[in-house]
């Protein structure tokens, strides 16, 4: 393959792995235009990318560890996809669920997360799943009817975190979500279940939460009203990104981070592994291993 096989795609989706591998979930605008429902997943390694497509629409992803070493991708219509050693699964949680859920289910996923080695997806429509060896099961218990929720995270498995629509937060412990008060109504994009011992979420105008459990406050940085997307832990320091920049939190301030001389063009979400932060974008990815950014694509 070219050095740059995604020059002419769209990213939707990255994670990195460790300092030297990822992967990527990419689109064709010039095809997507036309209704076709594809994705392509690439493996980086090294360097050195290799990919293949895959017949629908999946937007967002994540690496599991349980039952068994797997990357999980999703489509906002329920579609799945399970890369596993033993081979590949395909199907549709709004399809295949057991137990089926106690109300019927509508909405659109947002995004999946690994938590504790399992994959979890939330949505928009009160939809929550547990992806349990290789069936998804419903965990939306507890949550209000018709909510909007936008990303999930965790410390464990009854102890998880959900945000969303009009400032959401909530809380699951194992059997039933919990609504905790919010100290605003912007609509929360991001969250992330940091080392330190706090949850932290972002989202519309800017906004920055940390707290856990029922506490939260809002870090008045005032750097920013860009709308937040992008979350990560590295190096001890947390890490924020709108569409426009990357910025590490300083004593409740967001400052910019220091691309150098290759600044790239696109921003959205963040991710990090063992000696590794990665900038997402739609035509960027750039790696930072604590001394200097370079890019990847």
């Amino acid at each position: 393959m070219s050095k740059n096989p995604l020059q002419d795609l769209l990213i939707r989706s990255a994670i990195v792995k460790g300092p030297g591998v990822g992967y990527i979930l990419a689109g064709d605008p010039e095809k997507g235009s036309n209704g076709e429902s594809f994705v392509k997943i690439f493996k980086w390694d090294q360097g050195n990318f290799s990919g293949s497509w895959a017949n629908f629409d999946a937007h967002t992803a994540c690496l599991v560890s349980k039952p068994e070493p797997g990357l999980v991708f999703l489509a906002q219509n329920g579609h799945y996809g399970i890369h596993l050693k033993s081979g590949v699964i395909t199907g549709n949680i709004f399809q295949e669920s057991k137990p089926k859920p106690k109300k019927a289910v509508y909405g659109s996923f947002r995004s999946v997360a690994a938590i504790d080695g399992k994959a979890y997806a939330v949505g928009y429509g009160s939809i929550a799943y547990r992806l349990d060896a290789r069936n998804w099961k419903s965990i939306n218990d507890g949550l209000p009817d018709n909510i909007d929720l936008e990303a999930i995270d965790g410390y464990k498995q009854k102890e998880l975190y959900a945000v969303g629509s009009n400032g959401l937060i909530c809380q699951y412990e194992g059997k039933q979500w919990l609504q905790h008060p919010s100290p605003t109504t912007e609509h929360l994009s991001g969250i992330l279940c940091a080392p330190d011992g706090y949850v932290y979420a972002v989202g519309h105008n800017g906004i920055l939460l940390f707290g856990r459990k029922d506490q939260w406050e809002i870090i008045h940085h005032n750097t920013t009203n860009d709308d937040a997307w992008g979350l990560a832990w590295f190096h001890d320091k947390l890490y924020v990104s709108t569409f426009s920049n990357v910025y590490r939190l300083k004593e409740n301030k967001l400052a910019p981070v220091d691309f150098g001389e290759d600044i790239p063009a696109t921003y959205y979400r963040l991710g990090s592994a063992d000696g590794a932060l990665w900038s997402i974008g739609e035509k960027d990815i750039m790696a930072f291993d604590g001394r200097q950014w370079k890019r990847i694509v």
